[in-house]
């Protein structure tokens, strides 16, 4: 692998990133560095709290067990939704859970406001409900498609048929960007080998590999799946491995918070994907005491530069991003001497 391959895969993965999607967005850099200004560039969205797995199909590792399972934000609110982060300079959408987002009545509505707005789409989904779309439609409507899968994935579906559902819908929706994001359990599977050549066959964009976030010190290093990959000489050009062992407290100021804050199924605010193990005791749900208040505040935030106070956030997997931030708020001096 050249170098050039590492910072490519900077496209696929922010947590414990350099923020590259930062640098290289001159309308991005121009608000925070010209008008010392924040905005939600990218908002990631839980339309629903329902999920194929529940009870005691539900994943061991759902780091949301705890949600309130049957929250989904009203259709009456969709419009004013998309139209408000429109107005705040939103360009990207990433539609997840929460729960599984095709399960979302109103996915098409949505779908269609965020076409209209001008806001890309992105999609996370555990890929079960996959043959129910039309991949046209996925082809008009979506940037990317990113599959959960899960070391224990075989306990909750027919692994085969899912297998056989995820290969014939990604080859034959041609516009998309396909990946998958695996969890890696304490006990190893051949699933993330076959996810692997499914994902080389059908030429995904990546495949990212991560440890259980809840149980970190119980999994294996990364790097032994690393070496069993590289040891079966499969190609691993796309794989990101990221074991997520690595975090940093939380910040004073958390700019991340209005940069890519997320919106929950109830409609509240939060500032990242990872309130529900960002504090000592993971609540796995949405943390209440992270709230940043409902959505409809969030072009309040944005004009008076709120950001969430980070300091109790024990887990952070965003210190780069926040560091970067900081420093392009800085007036400083001499600055054409590089």
């Amino acid at each position: 692998m050249n170098k050039m391959d590492d910072f490519v895969k900077y496209s696929f993965s922010s947590a414990n990133s350099l923020p590259m999607k930062v640098l290289v967005q001159l309308d991005v850099l121009e608000s925070i560095v010209l008008n010392k200004m924040v905005f939600p560039v990218h908002v990631q969205f839980n339309p629903t709290n329902k999920c194929t797995f529940t009870g005691k199909n539900a994943c061991s590792f759902c780091s949301c067990k705890n949600r309130p399972k049957k929250a989904e934000f009203p259709k009456e609110e969709l419009m004013h939704f998309v139209d408000t982060l429109k107005m705040l300079g939103c360009k990207s959408m990433t539609i997840t859970g929460g729960g599984e987002p095709i399960l979302y009545p109103n996915l098409y509505s949505l779908l269609w406001c965020n076409r209209l707005a001008s806001i890309s789409s992105g999609l996370v989904t555990n890929g079960v409900l996959l043959d129910r779309v039309h991949p046209r439609a996925f082809d008009y409507f979506l940037t990317w498609i990113r599959i959960s899968s899960s070391d224990e994935l075989g306990s909750h579906v027919d692994f085969e048929k899912w297998l056989e559902t995820v290969d014939k819908v990604s080859s034959q929706s041609k516009d998309v960007d396909w990946a998958f994001s695996h969890v890696l359990l304490t006990k190893p599977t051949d699933v993330p080998i076959r996810v692997l050549r499914l994902a080389n066959k059908n030429k995904f964009t990546h495949v990212r590999f991560v440890n259980d976030l809840l149980k970190l010190d119980e999994i294996a290093s990364i790097k032994f799946l690393e070496r069993q990959i590289k040891s079966l000489k499969i190609d691993d050009k796309r794989v990101v491995y990221q074991g997520r062992k690595e975090y940093t407290h939380g910040s004073k100021k958390c700019y991340v918070s209005l940069l890519k804050p997320v919106v929950s199924a109830e409609g509240k605010l939060y500032p990242c994907c990872g309130t529900q193990y960002a504090l000592k005791k993971p609540s796995l749900r949405y943390e209440p005491s992270m709230c940043m208040g409902n959505w409809t505040e969030l072009p309040r935030l944005v004009y008076e530069q709120r950001f969430f106070d980070g300091s109790n956030c024990v887990r952070c997997y965003y210190d780069e991003y926040n560091k970067l931030i900081e420093s392009l708020l800085v007036d400083y001096k001499h600055k054409r001497f590089v």
